[in-house]
């Protein structure tokens, strides 16, 4: 052998070792994604947080800052008694009786016995 062969017989014996070394690390690497974004909260939470912040608001009387809220809360969950009685509080309070009275009103077809939609649409009336 001379000395040319002998410096590629050595070449590729390190490239085929690399190449083997590589392949056999390879299955070893795994990819691992984490953290990121939640999935959304369940309805009734996230209603529940708007309806938290627009009663913080209307706690106030800042009733310009508790209507969008109040309305996200209406998107959210167009049934929820609570949402309708206050916005029908807040529109009260604004000098809406219309809007007030509509809210009122929806809230007792949603659930006719309950006792905050009464109370405040009897306050209401009276």
């Amino acid at each position: 052998m001379t000395q040319s062969d002998y410096s590629q017989f050595i070449c590729r014996t390190i490239a085929l070792s690399l190449c083997a070394i590589t392949f056999i690390c390879l299955p070893g690497c795994v990819t691992e994604t984490t953290g990121g974004l939640p999935g959304p909260a369940p309805k009734e939470t996230r209603v529940k947080a708007q309806l938290e912040l627009a009663r913080g608001y209307m706690e106030k009387r800042d009733w310009i800052r508790a209507k969008p809220p109040l309305q996200r809360a209406l998107q959210i969950d167009s049934a929820s008694v609570e949402a309708h009685v206050l916005s029908g509080v807040m529109y009260q309070a604004e000098g809406e009786p219309r809007l007030a009275e509509g809210h009122f009103k929806r809230a007792l077809r949603i659930d006719p016995e309950n006792p905050q939609a009464l109370n405040n649409y009897g306050s209401f009336l009276y």
